[in-house]
């Protein structure tokens, strides 16, 4: 299966020499020993580090780190977008940890100018997921940790596949949002996700991998399933409503009882957690299959 073919590559490709490490934007960042203070500007970086076994090394995260529950008394240093720079020199940290994503880089440039040891990184799908884990694990000098998470992401694919590989390809919309619905097109993560777990993607405009779509669509796409990501108590109340929509109502979905929302964090966060939403998902998908 195409998804197993994601062997990282080989440490030293990461190490440019002692100390050296290439980030995920290709900056040279020099970390000669490991980092003991670290800050993590996103959540998913954070989920990351603690499943690294670097929880206790961590001594500032974002406001919306919500995970581990440990996180939730970790100092915040505001968002992504907008990092609080005052709280972030006042940690003394010898590492924060960046993400590239979004229109974030005047707070990058802000960060970059004080100094600071600055580590990128990217991942935009399981592949590049498993790279971003090996090089955290290098630079944190838990090479070990690295291993046995990428061994646990490469089972659990193995897993999943085993399962769906040879089941039909049920018509599925993913929606990140509902209130003006916004699906997954392709090249997305949640298409590789769907992809994974033995669906095909309904979604396929070119324009945007994000794309904002019509009631209509909705309707004309005739989904068998359509997940929705639940980022927070008022999309459940959204997502009653969603359900009684006329568009939604005529879908096959709605009317075999298959519109489910699920945890919006699995689904949305590129952390070792992605696997919890794409086995959320071949179990949805595929129900049969995990009877």
């Amino acid at each position: 299966m195409a998804v197993l073919s994601i062997i990282a590559p080989q440490r030293n490709s990461f190490a440019l020499s002692s100390g050296h490490f290439v980030d995920e934007l290709g900056r040279d960042v020099y970390i000669p020993s490991e980092p003991k203070r670290i800050v993590s500007l996103a959540p998913n970086i954070t989920e990351l580090l603690f499943a690294l076994g670097l929880g206790d090394r961590i001594v500032g995260v974002t406001n919306f780190c919500n995970y581990p529950k440990e996180a939730l008394s970790k100092p915040k240093v505001g968002m992504l977008l907008n990092p609080d720079i005052e709280k972030i020199l006042s940690l003394k940290p010898d590492l924060v940890v960046w993400l590239s994503e979004g229109d974030n880089k005047p707070a990058f440039e802000k960060l970059e100018k004080t100094g600071i040891n600055l580590y990128i990184i990217a991942p935009k799908d399981i592949s590049s997921l498993v790279k971003t884990i090996k090089r955290l694990g290098d630079i944190c000098r838990k090479e070990k940790e690295a291993d046995v998470l990428v061994k646990s992401i490469e089972e659990r694919l193995k897993n999943i596949a085993a399962k769906v590989d040879k089941l039909g390809k049920p018509r599925t919309l993913f929606l990140l949002d509902i209130n003006t619905p916004v699906s997954a097109s392709v090249g997305s993560f949640p298409d590789e996700m769907i992809r994974i777990a033995g669906g095909l993607n309904v979604i396929k405009t070119t324009y945007s991998k994000y794309p904002r779509i019509g009631w209509e669509d909705i309707a004309r796409s005739s989904p068998e399933i359509i997940i929705v990501a639940r980022h927070t108590e008022e999309t459940e109340k959204s997502f009653r409503m969603f359900k009684r929509e006329a568009a939604v109502t005529v879908t096959p979905a709605s009317q075999k009882g298959r519109v489910h929302l699920v945890d919006g964090d699995i689904v949305s966060r590129m952390s070792p957690r992605t696997m919890d939403g794409v086995e959320e998902f071949a179990r949805l998908i595929h129900p049969e299959a995990f009877r």
